[in-house]
């Protein structure tokens, strides 16, 4: 009696759930398509159609803004897409919003520079150039896994305090005692605020004046091209 009771219950939970999205998905996206822009430079129009595309083929569920530079000139300046679905408030120029992991490329960008200098190439073994790292079982982890989420150091095992957070020889002692979740590319997770702490040790270790991720980005990019 109480396993039907149990099965009941969940055939009821999954019935809702599919109401739920049936009616998100059917009444709340059915809004017509919006788009503004302020500046479009026709050399950049592909960058406008590829925009509208996401929306137009259901990639872009809500709303969103894509701004690009090329050689100190706005030549891109779009928005589309609903703030408020629900409300059918529409995306404007200065729609407020969150955002999530927009340090990654600048950090991934740090690394393709020596990429580019031929200090380093994306299949390279870490190990290479930061042989503790491949203690306990993380020695066949490469460049490449680390920049694609495909490594396997999703978490910490043991909670991280804010001294050892400031202190990157310390976390480098945490990193090289940390074990793999899983196998590397086994699958793709997000590390999260790991990332930063990872890139910044692999920088630390390829760079031959052994700056972090923040000093190499302000020496080798900031600082030259005026960001």
């Amino acid at each position: 009696m109480l396993i039907t009771r149990k099965f009941h219950i969940i055939i009821i939970a999954i019935i809702i759930y599919a109401i739920s999205n049936y009616i998100n998905d059917n009444l709340y996206t059915k809004l017509s398509l919006h788009f503004d822009y302020n500046v479009i430079d026709d050399r950049f129009q592909l960058v406008s159609n590829v925009f509208r595309k996401n929306f137009m083929n259901g990639w872009e569920r809500g709303g969103a803004a894509l701004t690009v530079y090329h050689k100190n000139q706005k030549v891109v300046d779009i928005w589309g897409g609903y703030a408020d679905v629900q409300a059918a408030r529409k995306w404007q120029r200065d729609t407020i919003t969150s955002t999530f992991s927009c340090l990654k490329n600048i950090m991934a960008l740090c690394v393709a520079l020596l990429v580019e200098r031929k200090l380093a190439n994306y299949d390279d073994l870490i190990i290479k150039y930061w042989p503790s790292f491949g203690d306990n079982d993380k020695a066949n982890i490469t460049i490449q896994m680390l920049l694609a989420d495909t490594m396997d150091l999703k978490y910490l095992n043991k909670p991280l305090s804010l001294k050892n957070a400031t202190d990157h020889e310390a976390m480098r002692k945490i990193f090289e005692n940390e074990q793999p979740k899983w196998q590397p590319e086994q699958k793709s997770d997000c590390y999260g605020s790991l990332f930063y702490w990872l890139i910044d040790q692999l920088i630390r270790h390829i760079d031959k004046q052994k700056r972090g991720v923040q000093q190499y980005f302000h020496d080798e990019i900031a600082s030259k091209f005026g960001i």
